[in-house]
């Protein structure tokens, strides 16, 4: 489901940022994060940054009603032009879990990972090339 009712018109509290997208506290919601693509001249920037948040939006639907999903960050909607990613927000953790799939990549990355509200750790920045790989090989889901 892609619930564009959630993209806000203006943005929140800016949390943080990488190198393709900057993270804004939802205005209206406490418990959601809009990611936002940074813009750049460079048009093929712009287009990696737009597949980052399609991609994350169709990673987490694809695991829908499977147990693998509790691994993700759920992602609410993306918009039209790929610009802003609404998503769950999670409490940033100091460390990695302890235990995780093997299909997860980047979980050695501490700022992937964040905590729910109800006590779940899970990853938050998940498009990233090799998480897309192994994810696509682990479940067997054509590139």
């Amino acid at each position: 489901m892609n619930d564009t009712s959630l993209i806000p018109k203006t943005l929140g509290e800016f949390l943080g940022e990488g190198k393709k997208r900057a993270v804004y506290a939802h205005p209206e919601r406490d418990d959601l994060v809009v990611k936002k693509l940074k813009l750049s001249k460079k048009r093929h920037r712009k287009y990696v940054a737009q597949s980052a948040n399609r991609r994350e939006k169709e990673m987490f639907d694809a695991l829908d009603g499977r147990e693998e999903q509790k691994w993700f960050a759920r992602v609410y909607a993306v918009s039209h032009d790929g610009v802003y990613l609404v998503m769950e927000r999670l409490k940033p953790v100091s460390k990695p879990p302890e235990s995780y799939p093997d299909w997860l990549d980047e979980a050695e990355v501490a700022f992937h990972w964040g905590v729910s509200r109800d006590g779940n750790i899970k990853q938050c920045d998940y498009e990233g090339s090799g998480s897309h790989r192994k994810f696509l090989n682990h479940f067997g889901f054509k590139k």
